[in-house]
C-alpha cells in the first residue's frame, strides 16, 4: 500500500508539471532590475516579422561578443505579443513594466538605448548600425570607466 500511494504522489507530481508548463525564464522582470548593472537597447514594433524590426536583428548578428562586452540586453515587444529579452520570453507583466518605465509603444518600430542610469541615450525610428551603437556607449563616462579597469588587470 505504501508503494502504491508513493507511486501516485509521484505520478501526480509529474502530471502537474507537464499540465502547467515550464514558467518563462525571464518573467517577473522590471525595467528597475538592470539599472546600474546593464544598458538595454528596447526594440518596439507592431509585429514580429516587422521589416525594421528584421533588418535592425539582422544587424546584431555576429555580434554576441560586442554586445556582452558593453553589458547591453536586447528586448523586443511587440503589439502582439511574443515578447523577449535575448532569447527568453517575457510574461505580460514583465512588457507592461517595461512599457510603463521607458514610455515606449508598439504603434512602430523604434529603437531606443537605454544606459546603465536607466536614462535614454540614443532612439531612432529606423535600425542603428552597431558601429553607431558601440560608438554612443563607448563615449559613456562610465563606459570610459570600465574600459580603462579592463585595462588596468593584469
Amino acid at each position: 500500500m505504501k508503494i502504491l500511494t508513493a507511486l501516485m504522489v509521484f505520478y501526480a507530481g509529474i502530471l502537474s508539471v507537464l499540465a502547467t508548463g515550464p514558467e518563462p525564464p525571464e518573467s517577473g522582470i522590471r525595467f528597475e532590475d538592470f539599472l546600474w548593472k546593464n544598458r538595454l537597447v528596447v526594440l518596439t514594433a507592431p509585429l514580429p516579422d516587422d521589416p525594421l524590426l528584421k533588418e535592425q536583428l539582422e544587424l546584431f548578428l555576429g555580434e554576441a561578443e560586442g554586445l556582452k562586452e558593453r553589458d547591453l540586453r536586447i528586448i523586443r515587444i511587440h503589439k502582439t505579443g511574443q515578447d523577449s529579452i535575448d532569447s527568453s520570453p517575457l510574461n505580460l507583466e514583465s512588457v507592461e513594466n517595461i512599457l510603463q518605465a521607458t514610455g515606449l509603444n508598439t504603434e512602430s518600430f523604434t529603437f531606443t538605448l537605454f544606459g546603465k542610469d536607466g536614462t535614454p541615450k540614443l532612439s531612432s525610428p529606423t535600425p542603428v548600425p552597431v558601429e553607431k551603437l558601440y560608438a554612443v556607449i563607448d563615449r559613456m563616462p562610465m563606459r570610459r570607466r570600465e574600459i580603462q579597469e579592463r585595462e588596468s588587470l593584469p
